[in-house]
């Protein structure tokens, strides 16, 4: 629930503002409303009060009556810099805490002349209007929206320039961890060559199997000898056997010849992005 604080004057809105503050609690629960700020213990410095109840505070709504100004003509009471009402309402525009001017009892806002220079922006502020009678409700409902239209702003806003995590700043690395880097990188290059070559290898050793196999095959066909075709078909036998256990033999030396490729090929992209960052 939102944190709301009411700032009025008792002797010009204390019974209209006693009705706002009943509708607010009712909406938003007794214990987020709070008014009477100026009232500090005896010694007490209430600046220091007023600043730290509007650091917690969500928003501010300044209900302005008739004699919000002072009770006559020519006796303003901003003017005075310990005024309760105007430490409240500067502390509310520093802080930069939303700020609701709400009129009472047919009350205008005060103009930028009737004011000090640290409050001459209040008077430029959009109010909102509540009268005592039977518009009450309407106008309290009004209230309500700019109420809810300010939180949602807020929330957006918090959403947007949520600052990003801070980046932790790289280690440095002693010398002895680059060149054991480097030695690194050396012998895997080294590694993925052999695995290369060993694996040429094997191909060619498969190749010339299978051109053994069509020999003998081959040879067997166009031979008369009855002797020497069946010592033809027992040889293809033993060399499709053989070429079937290389080939086996192969295919599981080359699974694990592309798996260590690829590992090693990602260890080298993480070393070369390791380098590039130094």
């Amino acid at each position: 629930m939102p944190r709301i604080t009411i700032s009025y004057r008792r002797d010009d809105s204390l019974g209209v503002t006693g009705r706002i503050f009943d509708r607010l609690a009712a909406r938003y629960g007794r214990e987020t409303v709070f008014r009477d700020l100026e009232s500090v213990r005896v010694g007490l410095d209430f600046r220091a009060q007023v600043r730290k109840a509007l650091s917690e505070t969500d928003i501010v709504i300044a209900v302005i009556g008739p004699k919000w100004l002072g009770p006559r003509s020519g006796n303003n009471r901003l003017m005075n810099g310990a005024d309760p009402v105007r430490v409240e309402i500067e502390t509310a525009l520093r802080q930069e805490v939303p700020l609701i001017p709400v009129l009472v009892s047919g009350a205008a806002m005060p103009s930028a002349e009737k004011l000090p220079d640290t409050l001459n922006s209040f008077a430029y502020r959009n109010a909102l209007t509540i009268d005592d009678g039977r518009d009450f409700d309407i106008h309290i409902s009004r209230l309500f929206d700019a109420i809810a239209e300010i939180l949602e702003l807020e929330e957006a806003t918090s959403a947007r320039t949520v600052p990003p995590e801070p980046l932790m700043p790289r280690p440095e690395a002693p010398p002895a961890t680059v060149s054991s880097a480097s030695a690194d990188l050396a012998q895997l290059v080294a590694e993925r060559d052999m695995l290369r070559s060993e694996r040429d290898t094997f191909v060619a050793e498969v190749n010339e199997l299978r051109d053994r196999e069509r020999m003998y095959a081959m040879e067997v066909n166009y031979t008369a000898d009855e002797a020497a075709a069946s010592q033809y078909e027992t040889d293809h036998a033993e060399l499709t056997a053989a070429l079937e256990t290389n080939r086996r033999a192969f295919a599981k030396r080359i699974v694990v010849h592309n798996f260590c490729f690829v590992i090693l090929s990602a260890a080298l992209a993480c070393l070369g992005f390791y380098a590039f960052m130094r």
